[in-house]
């Protein structure tokens, strides 16, 4: 199954490592690969995460440390539509 992932969804990723790596350079690291792997992971699971329906049809959603990878499965792909942090207010952050 191929991944798709949105504009927003890259820029969200762009940001998130971005921001860790001027921290510290590890933990970027590290976690540009946790995310890598977890998307990955959902062309093989695509229904582990928890539904999202509030958000929109078929959303759901995975936690990679405090982001959520929230995606839909389209049946031929995995669309990643935004990785926002879950320590924010997830509708307004969703919907922005």
């Amino acid at each position: 199954m191929l991944i798709d992932i949105s504009d927003e969804a890259g820029e969200d990723l762009s940001s998130a490592i971005a921001h860790l790596l001027r921290v510290n350079i590890l933990a970027g690291e590290r976690l540009a690969a946790e995310l890598e792997r977890a998307i990955l992971d959902l062309a093989l699971f695509p229904r582990r995460g928890l539904a999202r329906e509030h958000l929109g049809p078929g959303i759901r959603s995975i936690l990679v440390g405090t982001l959520l990878v929230l995606y839909r499965d389209d049946g031929d792909k995995i669309r990643v539509i935004r990785v926002i942090d879950g320590r924010m207010d997830i509708e307004t952050e969703f919907f922005r």
